[in-house]
């Protein structure tokens, strides 16, 4: 019997999913010729090596391969130990099929040392609420750097509407600046010089991904100010592993790792807006691009009139 389609059917709720534990004892089926094999030259779906079925691999002269098991309901077959791997790691993805993105179980919560493993920190967890069923562990500055961010550019937004003017990015993202500084504590001390570009430059990178979330804002000629402004920071930086640092370990001098529960839906949306702002600036460096030719182009005509 071969693969089969895999359902389109949509994807259970939360109550009727196994737990964890139901699912990597029951739900993960051996392939058999009795039920299902892959298609010759399929891929494992994580590590991208060959799927070779049961019946070939104790063939004579035959190297002895990795069992290969398919997942109910999906049917997407993988190496055993590549699938198990896949769905006891830290990763938030990990109750899902690698293939299709399909939720397949209830994941247990992840311990303090695959937290500390997720975000590439050695130090002990800060105090926090056990994650529910929705919600995940992030690190406290990124998350909190993001919702005063939302908050202060709804504030702006809420003053253009009622006082008109222009939207004032910069001071926007110096004030959720200050304020995440006076919560957060000391700043590590090699951050201290930086303190006015790289260190400005994440916060206004989460400026950046609020401001996006709005039509009006990004239409208004202070986006385009704002990108600018963000351009001449990235220049302006001495050392660009700096920022890196900052987003990997955090901005403040702390013996432990702060964190938040936060709903799964705040890295989902996180990673959209991101993606918007990429874009954006894409767009924007292109129109700039466009707008040196034609400016350039315009200069030689112009010569050639005079000459």
């Amino acid at each position: 019997m071969r693969l089969l389609n895999s359902s389109n059917r949509d994807a259970p709720s939360h109550e009727q999913l196994p737990s964890q534990l139901d699912f990597l004892t029951n739900h993960i089926i051996r392939s058999s010729e009795e039920c299902l094999v892959p298609d010759d030259g399929l891929e494992c779906g994580v590590c991208l090596e060959d799927l070779v079925p049961v019946a070939q691999s104790i063939r004579p002269g035959s190297r002895l391969a990795d069992p290969v098991v398919y997942l109910k309901p999906c049917a997407h077959f993988f190496h055993v130990l590549c699938i198990v791997r896949w769905h006891n790691s830290s990763r938030p993805e990990r109750n899902t099929c690698p293939l299709c993105r399909r939720v397949l179980f209830v994941a247990d919560p992840l311990t303090p040392t695959q937290i500390r493993l997720l975000h590439g920190d050695s130090r002990p967890l800060g105090p926090h609420r056990l994650p529910g069923p929705d919600e995940e562990i992030a690190p406290w500055e990124i998350y909190s750097r993001d919702m005063e961010a939302s908050y202060a550019v709804s504030l702006e937004i809420d003053r253009v509407s009622v006082s008109g003017g222009d939207y004032r990015w910069m001071e926007v993202t110096k004030l959720v600046r200050d304020n995440i500084m006076v919560a957060g504590g000391r700043l590590r001390p090699e951050f201290v010089p930086h303190s006015d570009t790289s260190v400005l430059l994440a916060f206004a990178i989460s400026v950046l991904w609020s401001v996006v979330r709005f039509p009006r804002t990004v239409e208004s000629p202070a986006f385009v100010s704002f990108n600018l402004w963000i351009d001449a920071l990235i220049e302006q930086q001495e050392d660009p592993d700096v920022y890196v640092d900052i987003h990997s370990h955090g901005l403040f001098d702390c013996n432990f790792l702060k964190v938040s529960t936060v709903p799964k839906m705040y890295r989902i949306s996180r990673r959209a807006w991101a993606s918007k702002a990429l874009n954006l600036r894409a767009q924007l460096a292109l129109a700039r691009e466009r707008e040196r030719e034609s400016g350039s182009l315009a200069a030689v005509v112009q010569a050639e009139k005079t000459g």
